[in-house]
């Protein structure tokens, strides 16, 4: 049963004399209230709305305390709440996108007292804070609303909010990861879409970069072991131990990387990151077998990496420049293996409109710890170019050469390859997408090992990369990616092959 208007109207004056002071008649403001709470048209709650947001600010705070406390626990014990808190609701959003955040929180805030776990004034309270520049007090609102949520477009709303609070709080990669809830939850396609366009933006904003990556790689040949059994060494044939054989087990793949960057103009930008790469296996059976002595950590394998860059753009930006250097150093079964100093230019640059082209210079010197004679100092030059076609697929060829100066024999070498790679324009079922890849490589050693001639290898390699985009689930994609190499020596010690499918994530945004 409804309140009579003049009970409301009554109820309503005696709040706001109250509130503002004796002999205060704001007839108009209780009429636009009561309009606001139980109006019978949607016209008369805009336009008493309207009334509301133009209220002098310095009666802001009382008026909306006392009329929102009062009509709402009036209503409530009649059993009459469904269509004033939707209205107050509304209000409190309006009130903010009108400029009035301080009036919108005191909305909010009543909201909340009649229920804590209201998730629309939660989200608005939110909003409100961020507009008055209250982020934790933002951030906050918008965690509980999201931990209040009971369905997907209450916690799109949430983690929206929340997300928007920690960009203006500077906290873009934290931002990253609510945006990629708001993307999970998001109750339509175009929602899905603006959430997604709002995580490029972040991204390309944020000053902190982060990433991370896992695989797990099933392979026949985890230590580039010889495909053969035997040897030939001076024409006589020798058997080959177990662990110089080929040891089929599996790869785990963990790695990580964070970077900070920050711009000297509005063309250059400096950047500063760590990156860390680990390997462990385990082995079969078979390889068990064969090599009783070995285990998988015998091959375990981590790499730190720290670097320093500068990336330029050309005043028409339709090229840029990137100078990078790098301090690094591994480690192989536990022991350091090798510590490492790399200098190298990379200049992209535009060719035609659906076409582009990088060129890349680069050395690096390798300083081995277990044995300083197969220290090395390579050099590699890098030419790509990427095209995309009309039907939508892309294509990319590479081709490089590399110079390995180095006092052991098995080490200094030229090699010059090539590859080249061809990615579907369409899904070849559901959303998952195909990549396909092939490469070749030619190794010349520049002099012969003791015991062995002059050595020349020829490496072919061929993958097939499975994206299953429509298995994504906040935004990673799970992968796999078939491939085999294969090494032909003319040195049959060196001959290797290995066939292997990795398994893995992907970020689809």
């Amino acid at each position: 049963m409804m309140l009579p208007f003049i009970h409301k109207r009554d109820h309503l004056q005696a709040s706001l004399a109250a509130t503002l002071g004796l002999g205060t008649r704001p007839i108009p403001l209780t009429f636009a209230l009561w309009a606001v709470f139980d109006g019978v048209s949607a016209g008369q709650r805009q336009d008493a709305i309207f009334t509301m947001q133009n209220v002098p600010r310095h009666w802001t705070r009382g008026l909306l305390a006392a009329v929102l406390a009062g009509t709402l626990a009036a209503s409530a014990a009649q059993g009459q709440t469904v269509l004033r808190v939707e209205d107050a609701r509304t209000l409190a959003f309006q009130l903010v996108q009108q400029g009035n955040p301080v009036a919108a929180r005191e909305v909010a805030q009543e909201l909340l007292m009649r229920d804590p776990g209201d998730v629309v004034a939660l989200v608005a309270l939110a909003q409100a804070e961020q507009a008055l520049g209250n982020r934790s007090a933002a951030i906050a609102a918008g965690r509980k609303a999201w931990g209040a949520s009971e369905t997907g477009s209450e916690r799109h709303a949430s983690a929206v909010a929340t997300a928007q609070a920690l960009v203006l709080n500077g906290n873009g990669l934290r931002a990253q990861f609510w945006l990629r809830r708001a993307i999970e939850t998001a109750p339509d396609a175009s929602t899905r879409a603006n959430a997604t366009r709002d995580l490029r933006n972040v991204r390309a904003s944020s000053p902190v970069t982060a990433a991370l990556s896992f695989s797990v790689a099933p392979s026949t040949n985890i230590n580039n072991g010889s495909k053969s059994e035997t040897t030939d060494i001076g024409g006589l044939s020798f058997q080959l131990s177990g662990d110089a054989q080929a040891l089929s087990g599996i790869e785990y793949r963990l790695g990580g990387a964070i970077g900070y960057r920050f711009g000297l103009s509005d063309r250059q930008t400096l950047s500063f990151g760590a990156a860390l790469d680990t390997r462990s296996y385990s082995l079969s059976s078979s390889a068990k077998a064969l090599a009783p002595n070995r285990t998988g950590s015998d091959y375990a394998f981590q790499e730190l990496r720290l670097t320093a860059a500068s990336l330029t753009r050309d005043k028409d930006s339709t090229a840029v420049t990137k100078i990078e250097a790098g301090l690094a150093q591994n480690w192989y079964a536990g022991d350091v293996l090798t510590r490492i100093a790399s200098i190298s230019l990379d200049r992209g640059f535009q060719i035609t409109p659906k076409s582009t082209g990088r060129a890349i210079l680069s050395m690096e010197r390798q300083n081995r710890q277990d044995d300083a004679d197969r220290s090395a100092t390579i050099v590699t030059g890098t030419g790509i170019w990427s095209h995309r076609l009309q039907s939508g697929a892309g294509i990319s060829v590479q081709a490089f050469v590399r110079d390995t100066v180095s006092d052991s024999p098995s080490i200094a070498k030229l090699s010059y390859g090539g590859r080249v790679s061809y990615g579907f324009a369409e899904p070849i079922f559901g959303q998952t997408t195909l990549q396909l890849s092939l490469g070749l490589e030619r190794q010349d050693f520049d002099r012969p090992e003791p015991l062995f001639g002059l050595r020349d290898d020829l490496k072919t390699s061929v993958s097939a990369m499975f994206s299953f985009n429509d298995l994504d689930y906040y935004g990673f994609a799970p992968t796999a990616e078939i491939s085999f190499e294969n090494n032909h020596s003319n040195q049959s010690l060196y001959d290797t092959q290995d066939f292997g499918i990795r398994l893995g994530l992907r970020s689809v945004f």
